[in-house]
């Protein structure tokens, strides 16, 4: 007798003991969904080349399945001297910083890219993913779905081979655009864009349905791709892990800054750190804690004239460069804040939502924001936090911090300042919630 128990057959390139947010977002749905009653199986690259966090994996209960991972990247950072973390060479993320492009490393770089790294530099593990799919398939007993996300898209390649023709459903999660809506890091020639757009397209047309992290890349995809039909388009947000205790500083205390995460251009820290350093200057008892890597914060320091010296940078200074902390500890991070920090200021609204502003949701915290007005995270911070909108200029910014100081010295920044109600619809339960309800529609085959 088959098994009414569905399966879910994972297919990803990031995932524990790999650190980052594409790790930490398939460790959290495969959580739920077995909490939800499904069986879930990963299939899972051996030794990626990334950062580790030792001790860390998926939940028990998760059948994994390793498959070799002959990547070029390896062969190229012995190459190029790349040093190494864990005994492994760290991921090439510079590859999409236009600085480190010069010279004849940036052109080989480049041409490697963009003719040997189709669809993307993780290509090689396609064949022995998709045999493992394939595989999975055939023991599977009982509604099975397989399931890829990406970035790298080649997950959604080795998906699609291992689906085959055996009629099981396919779903591609899209963590990011791809060809159809362009990324906004990134630069590749005309003819790389076109065969990404077309890669894109095959991925779509095949997969049975598509899920997003984002309304607005939703939307965006069904606008430029009509053939996809809004009833097979879901959207599942990353989502925040538990909310906050209430640490909030009070009056006497310094104003306390906190930023999460990653940079994507240092050039938007630079009318931060002068209005801070402005009101350092006026007296003002402040404190930006960065819990991420150090070096555009240093970078933006040197370019506004602002030599990191101890009395800006360490333990006396007004910069405190903490590096990565582990997820778990980011709460209680962002609960001893007095206003966290959101700097995306793209002009395109078509971006995915960052995935730290639900950990800022969650801490029921103000949120000092510069980023489009008329975005979707905007939207989520309207709805479910207290932003305080800056245009980015050091003035507007200098005028928000002396806003803010000015109520946390009269108190008025005690303790939460959202309802936990207007946090709910934001959390990673809802998030599995809503995946749970979307894969089963997907089984259904009616409408999700």
């Amino acid at each position: 007798m088959a098994s009414s128990t569905p399966t879910l057959i994972l297919v990803a390139y990031y995932a524990p003991p790999v650190r980052g947010i594409a790790s930490y977002r398939v460790r959290w749905m495969a959580e739920g969904l077995l909490a939800r009653g499904w069986r879930v199986v990963a299939v899972l690259p051996e030794a990626p080349l990334h950062r580790i966090a030792p001790g860390d994996g998926l939940p028990d209960g998760v059948e994994v399945i390793r498959v070799p991972n002959p990547e070029p990247s390896r062969w190229f950072s012995r190459v190029r001297g790349r040093p190494t973390i864990d005994g492994a060479s760290v991921e090439d993320t510079a590859a999409d910083d236009p600085a480190s492009r010069g010279g004849s490393t940036g052109v080989l770089r480049d041409l490697v890219r963009n003719v040997l790294y189709v669809p993307d530099a993780r290509f090689p593990w396609i064949g022995a993913a998709a045999e493992a799919v394939r595989r999975r398939i055939r023991d599977a007993e009982g509604p099975t779905v397989v399931y890829s996300t990406s970035v790298p898209f080649s997950a959604h390649f080795a998906a699609m081979r291992g689906r085959g023709d055996s009629g099981v459903p396919w779903v591609a999660e899209y963590r990011d655009p791809w060809g159809i809506v362009p990324p906004q890091v990134g630069r590749r020639p005309g003819w790389r864009r076109a065969l990404d757009a077309r890669l894109d397209t095959e991925v779509l047309r095949a997969a049975d349905a598509v899920v997003f992290t984002s309304e607005s890349v939703r939307r965006a995809y069904l606008a430029r791709a009509p053939f996809l039909r809004a009833e097979r388009v879901g959207v599942v947000r990353n989502g925040w892990l538990r909310a906050a205790p209430d640490a909030a500083p009070g009056p006497g205390d310094p104003l306390r800054l906190v930023w999460v995460g990653t940079v994507n251009d240092s050039r938007f820290l630079d009318p931060l750190l002068r209005a801070v350093a402005t009101a350092v200057a006026g007296g003002r008892a402040c404190r930006i804690r960065v819990l991420g890597a150090p070096e555009p914060w240093i970078e933006a320091l040197e370019r506004i004239g602002c030599a990191p010296t101890a009395d800006v940078v360490g333990d006396e200074g007004w910069l405190d460069l903490a590096g990565f902390v582990p997820p778990d500890a980011v709460p209680d991070e962002l609960a001893a804040a007095s206003a966290t920090l959101l700097l995306q200021p793209r002009p395109d609204p078509e971006v995915n939502v960052a995935a730290k502003l639900f950990d800022y949701v969650a801490a029921r915290r103000p949120v000092l924001a510069w980023l489009p007005r008329d975005g979707e995270m905007a939207e989520i911070l309207r709805a479910g936090a207290d932003p305080w909108f800056v245009d980015g200029t050091p003035g507007d910014v200098g005028r928000a911090i002396r806003e803010l100081g000015a109520a946390q010295d009269e108190g008025r920044l005690a303790g939460p300042r959202v309802a936990e109600e207007r946090i709910a619809p934001y959390s990673r339960t809802e998030g599995v919630r809503r995946l749970d309800a979307f894969l089963r529609g997907v089984l259904a085959g009616g409408d999700r």
